[in-house]
């Protein structure tokens, strides 16, 4: 298996309001998918006040929120890292919460993992 990594994207020390989008457009794959690989979002959060945080990921059109640690609200000013598996390279992902306007930190690295055979 061989995997390339990059930093992403991030947000550090952010106001956003609830329920609204952390990452100003959404994140994709940097590059085309081939067949035998994956994308992988690690996401590296942090927020002052404890809340809910979801994943809304738009897959063909459709959106599906997921919310990370399992529904349970972070606690307040503790990192968190959280993996997302990206099926494609039209696959659009952001980040939200749901307690209060609040300064967030998310840094978002993303793998591209190829398995070789």
């Amino acid at each position: 298996m061989k995997s390339t990594s990059s930093a992403h994207a991030e947000v550090i020390a952010t106001s956003k309001a609830i329920n609204t989008d952390w990452f100003s457009a959404d994140l994709v794959p940097s590059d085309g998918q081939l067949p035998g690989e994956m994308y992988k979002f690690t996401f590296m959060i942090n927020c002052p006040t404890s809340t809910v945080v979801n994943c809304i990921m738009t897959i063909s059109g459709s959106t599906v929120t997921a919310a990370f640690n399992g529904g349970v609200a972070l606690a307040a000013a503790s990192w968190y890292s959280f993996d997302v598996l990206v099926p494609d390279s039209t696959t659009a992902v952001n980040i939200q919460h749901a307690t209060s306007t609040q300064n967030v930190t998310c840094i978002c690295a993303e793998t591209k993992t190829a398995m070789v055979g």
